[in-house]
């Protein structure tokens, strides 16, 4: 029996500038993620040459996360274990039993699902001894979700295609960033259906990602506040009016943070239903975050990131 513990970050993009849908129902994008210290945990026991083979998903979810009932072959879990024997052309022989604890929230564009299937393509490619660049993972990462390669290796990164294609790693300052979710969740289909009858603006991510590295190589780093100031006034999400259109109570969370963090407006993160904002420092930070739970909503502070999902002692 195989024991392994593991952690799945949460992202939010910096950056999001995605295009009219294609003839094939498909938007390419532009994108510049960041992995935040907001974590899912994973515990996964793999029983060898199983009497029934298969995979049992245990999900708990962290106080203040809403709950959600998804069968276990929608997990993109489940279905990846399934999708990488299919693939390697080998039975499944063993059992999985995966102890999920959801601190991500869901429905939210932090990628949280996405990050979870990164931790497991993990664990596969321990246990069936391959390489985590290799085309069998690439290959299933692609086939479950645009975003999934990209937890593989985590950090700050810009992506392009339908978010799914590596451009190059981007030096990144650490941020204070309050992350705030409403009580509802927004369908991300819902957004790029409402997106495409809209006409958005675009924007590029080269003014971002120059702010970025002009902070590392001036080791701003040092100073949160030089750091926030220079990236903030870049960040960019075309989604956020779609948004909006089909969630009119998102408007509110947004007014709610504005009024409390003059500093900076608030960002979608993805297609929501989840904003963030950049902090001059900690302490303001964490007054934002009391803020907004006195007031009913969903909130943590967390910082970027350099890793993606990865194996914990």
């Amino acid at each position: 029996m195989s024991h392994y513990r593991l952690k799945a970050p949460a992202k939010i993009n910096l950056f999001l500038c995605v295009m009219k849908e294609r003839e094939d129902a498909r938007h390419l994008l532009t994108s510049v993620f960041t992995t935040v210290s907001l974590y899912d945990e994973l515990e996964v026991i793999v029983r060898p040459q199983a009497i029934i083979p298969g995979v049992t998903i245990e999900t708990t979810f962290a106080h203040g996360i809403t709950a959600i009932s998804l069968p276990a072959e929608d997990n993109l879990i489940y279905r990846a274990i399934y999708a990488l024997a299919d693939i390697l052309g080998r039975p499944l022989v063993e059992h999985f039993t995966i102890r999920l604890t959801k601190n991500i929230p869901v429905q939210a564009g932090l990628g949280g699902g996405s990050s979870d299937c990164a931790a497991m393509l993990l664990v596969l490619a321990k246990l069936w001894n391959l390489d985590i660049e290799g085309e069998p993972i690439q290959r299933v990462a692609q086939m479950l979700g645009s975003d999934i390669n990209f937890f593989l290796t985590g950090g700050c990164a810009l992506f392009d295609h339908f978010g799914d294609r590596l451009v190059r790693c981007i030096p990144a300052p650490e941020l204070d960033i309050v992350i705030a979710k409403p009580y509802f969740g927004i369908p991300t289909h819902a957004v790029y259906q409402t997106f495409d009858e809209q006409e958005p603006a675009y924007d590029t991510p080269e003014p971002l990602i120059g702010a970025l590295e002009s902070c590392v190589n001036d080791k701003c780093q040092t100073t949160t506040a030089a750091a926030y100031h220079h990236v903030a006034s870049n960040l960019f999400n075309n989604l956020t009016h779609a948004a909006c259109i089909v969630e009119p109570a998102l408007t509110e969370l947004f007014d709610t943070m504005t009024a409390y963090s003059t500093w900076t407006k608030p960002m979608l993160s993805g297609s929501g239903s989840a904003l963030f904002t950049l902090c001059p420092n900690k302490a303001e930070g964490e007054h934002l975050v009391k803020v907004l739970r006195s007031k009913g909503q969903w909130a943590t502070m967390a910082v970027n990131t350099t890793t993606g999902a990865h194996f914990i002692e």
